[in-house]
């Protein structure tokens, strides 16, 4: 088995590299723009960027996603210090809806409640709302709807920020 000869100079060059792209300024507002409006509201980003009938269709879906979720008595997720990293997975996912998550809080449970306390301690009234709104049927498909919602909104604004910044169409 005998290796090939190297090529003369090749070693030195090393393998080619692809050309270094840097974003315009402008693109990178475009995009961040797009990205904040689609966290704001969603399809805001699409409907920015000039892509209307996109931007109408996921409106609809998330929203339509959302109703469903609340129509399901679902919960938004809270802290909980015996599964800390799925529990913070899921706030961070409820949060992904928007600016108005507290209010969707404050609105279900009467203030905006973030962290379970331990099973031993006294619940404050907004927990409490909260674990009696668990026990009502389909509570649990109600709170995957909303889940998804959150989840279908971050995949929005990184789909407004490759936009934005020209990577997609």
């Amino acid at each position: 088995m005998s290796r090939p000869a190297p090529v003369k100079g090749a070693a030195a060059e090393g393998p080619p590299r692809a050309k270094e792209a840097r974003l315009a300024p402008a693109a990178v507002r475009r995009g961040l723009v797009a990205g904040l409006l689609a966290w704001v509201f969603p399809g805001a980003g699409h409907f920015y960027l000039g892509a209307r009938r996109r931007a109408y269709v996921f409106c609809g879906l998330l929203l339509l996603t959302l109703g469903l979720g609340l129509a399901n008595a679902g919960n938004l997720a809270v802290y909980d210090p015996r599964t800390p990293w799925i529990s913070r997975a899921k706030v961070l996912a409820n949060l992904a809806i928007g600016p108005y998550e507290p209010l969707l809080r404050a609105a279900l449970y009467g203030a905006p409640a973030y962290a379970a306390r331990e099973p031993h301690e006294p619940q404050g009234a907004a927990l409490t709302a909260r674990r009696e709104r668990s026990f009502r049927p389909y509570s649990g498909y109600g709170s995957a709807y909303l889940m998804a919602v959150g989840l279908m909104n971050l995949l929005l604004i990184f789909d407004a920020w490759d936009i934005g910044i020209g990577r997609k169409r």
